[in-house]
Order: C-alpha cells, then structure tokens, then sequence
C-alpha cells in the first residue's frame, strides 16, 4: 500500500526543506511512499535538493490551498494520503503507522495528535491543541454520538495531521478545488459523508509549527482585524458550499452547526462587511449550542451579541488575549 505525502507551500521557502527531510527520515521503508510537493516559486538551492531525493515537483501560479492540494491529490499514486503543510514536521513513525491504520479497509480518515512548536522547533508546554486522550474508531453513522469529541479535540483541525483515502477525495476533488479555507474540515467532512468509519489517534505524530505567518497575531490592531475577517469569510463560504453538497444524513445537524459557527466567526471580525446577522439568528445560535451542549458556539454566540452592540470593543479584548497568547509562543 503506497502513500502519497502531498506538501504544499506558497512563496514561504525557509521551512520547506526541513519538511521534506521530516518525511525522508520515516521509520518505514522509502518504497512505501512518495512525497510529491506543489509550490508558486522556484529556487535552486531547493529544487535541486528535491530532485536529488526523488520528490515529485509541481508548481502552479494559484494562490488558492485548495487548487495546491488538488494537483497534489489527481497527481498522487499513493491510496492513501497524507498531507504536510511546509512549515510543519512528521515525527518518524508518523508513516508507519499510517500504514498500521489503513490496513484496516473500513477505514477512511486518520487523525492524529500534534505537539505544538515554534520557529526554532522548540516544543511548547502547553500547545493550542487539547489532544484526544484515547484512540477511538468512529463509525460515519455514528459521528453524531461524537460530536462534543470532535469539537473539543479539535479532531476536524489540522492538515498536517490528516490522512485519507485518494479514492473518497477523487469524488469531491472538484470542490476541493474550489475551497480556499478550511481545508482541514473539507477534508474532514467528506471522509465523513461516506460510509465506513473514522479513526483518532492519542498519539502525536505532527509537530504543529506556530509563528507570526500563521498566527497573524504578531501584526498591529487592524490589520489582525483585516486577516482574520478575510480569513472567516472564505471559510465560512467554504462551509456553506460543503452544507448544500454533503448534506447527508449523518452530517446535517453537524455541519449545519459548522456553518452557522464559521458565519458568526465572519460576522465577528468583520461586522458588517461581509456578513449581516440578525438578532434572531444570533438567538437561533445560542439555542442551538445550548441544545447540542456546544460550548464553543454559545462562546462566539455571546461574543457576537457583544459584537453587535459594543462594534470593535469585543474584537480588541479577544486580541488583547491573542497578542498574550503570540507572546508566550515566541518565548
């Protein structure tokens, strides 16, 4: 069984060796897999270090993540499929037990604890991620039983810490395509729409790299403000398509509680922008977190009647918080 390891970066060059060296030194044979990398940019140095171990180069002029993972997805010979932002590492039995999980045919999606680290690859005591504390297999029927899980945990999060089967990503590889955020979760919720089941790993296999280009946390007021509005608003419409092509049965209530989650995520930083929400939506939100025990809606469901009434007030506290937050990583 080959796996395919699709990396993909976006004019950032300082990480990109350090990423492929992470899935060259795998305790597994080399046979066993293939790393194919899609890129905007070239550089010798780079390129040449690529081709001298055998990766599989792609380069494309698109911004968009999802086009990125696209041409790595139609372009992998691989069944399954494991994805590697450039800036974040494997640890070396990450493959291996890849391998282990996808062994079992019912499988369809893997996802696995990360250990945060900074720019220099120094661990974090506490990384932003609450890893699950027990491996679970969770059958796609079933997700619903899971969800305070999946939102807790975080188990639809992280790209780096995702693996799937090529075969289930092909159905949806136009939509794929077409999303240019929140491809963790896209990734997650089509696994999910077909039927089989769901596994989560305890153990870390990802270091989740955290610096200023990710976090945007490091910049000043508004332009923090500009990212993460622009950011909820591509995701937010990423979800709403997802909602009107994978509404199924197992995912309905799920991914209806997703959409309305990324659409006060939007509404939140950008005001009135890009989204418009009403009193009765927001009262809609906060019944619906109650009623699914969503702690995480009725968070945001708050912070947005705050937001609407107080404008940029709330926004500046949750910065306030995220700039103590960046100062603690970059320690």
């Amino acid at each position: 069984m080959l796996i395919s390891v699709i990396i993909t970066a976006h004019d950032r060059q300082c990480y990109l060796v350090e990423a492929v060296k992470s899935v060259l030194n795998q305790e597994i044979d080399k046979r066993a897999f293939e790393i194919l990398v899609v890129k905007n940019f070239k550089e010798e140095g780079i390129d040449n270090f690529l081709s001298e171990n055998g990766v599989r180069l792609f380069y494309t002029d698109q911004k968009s993540f999802g086009v990125k993972l696209g041409i790595g997805i139609e372009n992998a010979e691989g069944e399954i499929i494991s994805f590697l932002d450039d800036d974040d590492l494997f640890f070396p039995k990450k493959l291996s037990r890849v391998s282990e999980i996808f062994a079992d045919a019912s499988i369809n999606y893997m996802h696995n604890s990360v250990v945060a680290i900074n720019e220099t690859g120094k661990t974090f005591a506490e990384g932003i991620s609450k890893n699950i504390r027990s491996q679970i297999t969770v059958p796609t029927k079933a997700l619903s039983a899971y969800e305070r899980e999946l939102t807790r945990f975080k188990l639809d999060w992280y790209v780096s810490a995702i693996s799937c089967r090529k075969a289930v990503l092909l159905e949806r590889l136009d939509f794929i395509k077409k999303s240019n955020a929140s491809l963790d979760r896209v990734i997650f919720f089509i696994s999910a729409s077909r039927n089989g089941n769901l596994f989560f790993e305890k153990i870390p296999l990802t270091y989740y790299r955290i610096h200023e280009s990710t976090t945007v946390i490091f910049s000043e007021f508004s332009q923090y403000v500009r990212n993460k509005a622009d950011f909820y608003s591509r995701s937010a419409s990423s979800l709403e398509n997802l909602y009107q092509n994978l509404n199924t049965p197992q995912l309905s209530e799920i991914l209806k509680t997703e959409v309305i989650h990324s659409e006060l995520m939007a509404f939140f930083y950008s005001g009135i922008k890009y989204r418009r929400i009403s009193l009765y939506d927001l009262g809609f939100a906060v019944k619906l977190a109650i009623k699914r025990k969503n702690m995480t809606l009725l968070l945001w469901s708050v912070l947005s009647i705050l937001r609407k009434y107080f404008h940029l007030l709330p926004v500046f506290f949750i910065y306030v918080i995220s700039v103590h937050r960046s100062l603690s990583y970059s320690r």
